[in-house]
């Protein structure tokens, strides 16, 4: 596994959230495609992040894909378990 370091001013705009907090409901977060939802809406799912000095694991993806594919296979890599937490 390849781990990169982060620079200490990146820090300041490090936000992130637990991969069980992004799988709730049955992964409603990655279904949704901020371009599509309100300005409102998206700082909600802004809101759900917080800041944080480290990430124990970085998940790179596109809106052009499905969510639900995204969901999918996030719950097939970590473990049915995280779609009821």
């Amino acid at each position: 596994a390849t781990r990169s370091t982060i620079r200490t001013t990146d820090l300041e705009i490090l936000r992130g959230i637990p991969l069980r907090e992004s799988l709730h409901r049955a992964g409603a977060l990655w279904r949704a495609n901020p371009r599509e939802l309100t300005l409102e809406a998206r700082e909600e799912c802004y809101q759900r992040s917080r800041y944080v000095d480290h990430l124990d694991v970085f998940i790179s993806h596109t809106w052009q894909s499905s969510g639900v594919s995204k969901t999918w296979s996030l719950l097939l890599q970590s473990g049915w378990q995280h779609a009821t937490g």
